[in-house]
């Protein structure tokens, strides 16, 4: 067996065996002494020590210490290293799965941003034909005015006292001739019942009623009874109204107010009588002047 003349050679236990149990010769330069290149190897020495009964100087069991904690803080620094690297990587995956969950709430975001806008759009365009169907609107409430007020033109122009009622015979529009005649205001005659205003409310109903029957109605004598306790002749005549499908909807009437004919009437009554009377008067002189 080859003899191991320096640390560097002793590389097994069995090398070992033939090292000198002491190293007392070691000043001699015969055993070279234990340098730091050579710690390595005496770490297997102070390993071996028991067995190939190795003596130890001072200074190896100082030096062997100071490696050893130098191994130690080596090796801490070594694992302070790899828990760093450990945490970076831990930190490294957070990052990575934060910004995968940004990622998508990002495209959830993006979609419910593509849906908000398709829904603006929706709206805008509900809009554009709102704002276009309130402009008709506008236009036929316009319209629809200006076709009242010139129907309420041509009745007010109307002499006569104009009325519409309703199928149960309520008032639903006067003219001023109505309110002039009767002393009833428009608020205090729309709404009211049209029989409310006459001597004989049943036979006012009737003309209504067979107004809507017969879809007209004419020549039909009523007296109306004015808010100052007057009692006022009418000549009343009506019309059925009609809906687009046919269907009656009311009844429109005209009543001319007749004491003005009456009293004239009276009076030519009256004069006839009176000339019949002269007439007789005549006719009886002259049969006296000639018997």
């Amino acid at each position: 067996m080859k003899k191991v003349k320096n640390l560097s050679q002793a590389r097994s236990a069995r090398n070992l065996r033939t090292r000198p149990t002491t190293t007392s010769d070691s000043f001699k330069r015969i055993v070279p002494s234990r340098a730091s290149r050579n710690i390595p190897q005496g770490h297997l020495v102070s390993a071996m020590r028991d067995i190939n009964h190795i003596e130890w100087e001072p200074w190896e069991q100082t030096v062997t210490d100071m490696q050893r904690a130098i191994d130690r803080e080596r090796l801490r620094e070594n694992n302070r290293y790899y828990n760093a690297l450990n945490k970076a990587h831990e930190m490294v995956r957070e990052v990575r799965l934060r910004e995968e969950e940004l990622q998508t709430n990002n495209e959830e975001m993006e979609a419910t941003n593509e849906e908000l806008q398709a829904t603006n759009e929706e709206m805008e365009a509900s809009n554009e034909e709102l704002e276009a169907t309130n402009e008709e609107l506008q236009a036929t409430t316009e319209e629809l005015e200006n076709t009242n007020a010139y129907r309420q033109t041509l009745m007010d122009s109307m002499m006569d006292i104009l009325m519409t009622t309703n199928t149960k015979g309520v008032i639903t529009d006067v003219n001023r001739a109505t309110e002039k005649i009767s002393g009833f205001g428009r608020d205090e005659l729309i709404g009211a019942p049209f029989k409310a205003f006459f001597t004989e409310p049943e036979h006012a109903l009737a003309g209504i009623k067979e107004a809507q029957e017969k879809t007209a109605l004419s020549n039909y004598d009523l007296i109306m009874v004015t808010k100052d306790g007057r009692e006022v002749p009418l000549n009343y005549n009506a019309v059925a109204l009609k809906g687009r499908r046919g269907r009656v909807s009311g009844v429109l009437g005209t009543a001319r107010d007749m004491t003005e004919f009456r009293r004239i009437r009276e009076q030519l009554r009256l004069t006839e009588e009176r000339n019949q009377s002269l007439m007789a008067a005549i006719q009886d002189a002259e049969k006296r002047d000639n018997p």
